[in-house]
């Protein structure tokens, strides 16, 4: 890395990679809430309540409403329909398509308590104005449709703590 360029990430403990990166010295903790300006732009981190490893991040664009999550709040779609959003998707985002994805990507959701998850994942919409949220994986999902989205996603981590039991 050169000395104009600058990293910006949520991780709070570097070391836990295995090896401290060079530019350490310039790492923050990031806190719900607080804020980065890139190019002129001013983001937020947001704590995810669903997340895959220690590096993933999801950020607010207050000045558009566009939460962007990396992992959580994803979901597989059929062949054909990857450049589309909630709104152009023929039959929706579909519970199958979330459970499916959450199931696989993020197996820690068999242990959960869906309903405490579920709230603190509310939560994070509830104090922000969204208009879009941008999931890595899976299509944009319009504000007017995060509420059902959100209540497919409380069925989908249900039905997969459901399916796991302790022997």
């Amino acid at each position: 890395l050169g000395p104009d360029v600058e990293v910006v990430g949520t991780v709070g403990i570097p070391e836990s990679y295995g090896f401290v990166p060079p530019f350490t010295d310039r790492v923050e903790k990031s806190v719900d809430g607080s804020s980065v300006e890139v190019a002129g732009t001013t983001f937020e981190f947001i704590v995810p309540p669903l997340l895959d490893m220690q590096h993933t991040t999801w950020l607010f664009h207050p000045a558009t409403g566009a939460v962007f999550t990396s992992d959580g709040l994803g979901h597989y779609h059929a062949p054909g329909e990857c450049a589309m959003t909630s709104r152009e998707l023929p039959d929706g985002i579909g519970r199958a398509g979330i459970r499916g994805y959450h199931e696989e990507a993020l197996r820690w959701l068999r242990y959960v308590d869906p309903g405490r998850l579920m709230a603190d994942v509310r939560a994070v919409f509830a104090s922000r104005d969204v208009s879009v949220v941008c999931p890595a994986h899976g299509n944009p999902i319009w504000g007017e449709d995060l509420p059902t989205y959100l209540d497919d996603l409380e069925w989908a981590v249900e039905e997969i703590a459901a399916g796991f039991s302790l022997p």
